[in-house]
């Protein structure tokens, strides 16, 4: 809470209403601390999901290029002029490209087998394909599209739009019951596919769901 009176000037409680309306400055700062909450719960939760279902501690999105594809979208909508439609135009086009990179991985994956291994080659190639092609993108944008990009994929915070903050909640925590209703077949996957099998779970269906 002491975010909000510290920043780049002081600002004491007293000062939080004036006129009767909340303070512009410390409603900007309310909307940054909310963001920061709901996007690191985010990653958090999704780091916690890859890891048992991959069995692998250094789990994260871009192990599997997820976040690759999702930087590919985002510049997609920045380039193309996407972005200027409407303020859920950037998250879906991040969403869109994230989403064809996982389809990438998992038909990948099919042709080398069932096992993770199979799962996290195929995200190496599809996070070195989704690389490359961002490295384009941002060859030939022009300057406010390149600096635009830059501090999306920085994870800025400076400019978040506060209409996104309330779908951005309601799918953490809708994500949050999923996963707790899920959370005996998560604990069966970071056993082992064979263990998970034994205890009465479809390693194969629970995984894909999971991801």
């Amino acid at each position: 809470s002491s975010d909000l009176f510290a920043g780049s000037f002081w600002i004491p409680f007293s000062e939080f209403f004036s006129d009767g309306a909340l303070n512009p400055i410390v409603e900007l700062r309310i909307c940054r601390m909310l963001a920061a909450f709901i996007i690191g719960a985010s990653l958090s939760l999704s780091g916690m999901t890859f890891q048992a279902v991959l069995r692998n501690p250094l789990a994260e999105p871009f192990t599997l290029g997820i976040s690759g594809g999702a930087g590919v979208g985002a510049a997609l909508a920045f380039i193309l002029g996407l972005k200027a439609m409407g303020v859920l135009m950037l998250p879906l086009c991040a969403f869109c490209g994230a989403g064809v990179t996982l389809a990438a991985v998992l038909l990948i994956s099919r042709g080398g087998g069932r096992g993770t291994e199979s799962l996290l080659l195929s995200g190496v190639i599809a996070g070195t394909i989704a690389g490359s092609i961002l490295m384009y993108l941002l060859s030939i944008a022009q300057m406010d599209e390149l600096s635009s990009v830059t501090w999306w994929m920085l994870g800025d915070l400076q400019s978040v739009d506060p209409d996104l903050l309330f779908p951005g909640g309601l799918l953490l925590v809708m994500s949050v019951f999923l996963l707790r209703y899920l959370a005996g077949d998560l604990n069966a996957l970071s056993l082992g596919r064979s263990e998970a099998w034994n205890l009465g779970t479809d390693s194969r269906r629970q995984s894909f769901i999971m991801i």
